[in-house]
C-alpha cells in the first residue's frame, strides 16, 4: 500500500484529505508506506508517471491505482476496503514500527551539506561553493535505516 500525501497544504482541503488517508490505514493497522510530495520532486515525478493529472491524496494498493480521497473513504464506508485488506497483515497493537531517524517520513537533511544544498571545495586555492550532489532540491536525502529505491 502506497499513500502519496503532501504536507504542504496551502489549500487546507488538501491538507484534511491527506491526514485523514494516513488515520484511516493507520486504523486499520495495515503497514503502509506514505509518500510525502511535498519532501521531493522525485516523488511528484513518480505520481505524475503512475497517475497523470491525479492530485494527493491517491492510494495504490499491489501496484494499482485504488483512488484518491473520496473514492477510498466511499469503499471504507460501503466496507469495501475492509474486505480488500482483510488478506493484509496487521501490525501489532502497540507496536510503533516508527523510524527513530527520520519518524517515517523517508527523508533526513542532507548529513554532507546539512541542508542548505551547498557544498564547499577548494578551487585553485579559492573556496567554492557547489550544489550538493548528495541531496535534493529541499536539502533533504532519502533515509539510510527505513527508506528503500
Amino acid at each position: 500500500i502506497v499513500l502519496y500525501t503532501s504536507s504542504f497544504s496551502v489549500v487546507r482541503a488538501v491538507g484534511q484529505a491527506c491526514r485523514q488517508m494516513r488515520s484511516l490505514f493507520q486504523g486499520y493497522r495495515v503497514p503502509f508506506e506514505e509518500r510525502d510530495m511535498a519532501l521531493s520532486k522525485d516523488i511528484q515525478e513518480e505520481l505524475s508517471e503512475r497517475a497523470p493529472g491525479v492530485q494527493p491524496p491517491v492510494v495504490f494498493f499491489n501496484g494499482d491505482l485504488l483512488g484518491d480521497a473520496s473514492t477510498v473513504e466511499r469503499m471504507h464506508e460501503t466496507g469495501k476496503l475492509a474486505a480488500l485488506l482483510a488478506p493484509v497483515p496487521r501490525t501489532e497493537l502497540g507496536q510503533h514500527g516508527v523510524c527513530g531517524e527520520c519518524g517515517d517520513r523517508r527523508f533526513v537533511p542532507c548529513t554532507w551539506c546539512g541542508g542548505d544544498k551547498r557544498s564547499m571545495t577548494a578551487h585553485f586555492g579559492d573556496m567554492v561553493a557547489l550544489r550538493c550532489t548528495a541531496c535534493n532540491e529541499n536539502g533533504l536525502m532519502r533515509c539510510s535505516a527505513c527508506a528503500s529505491d
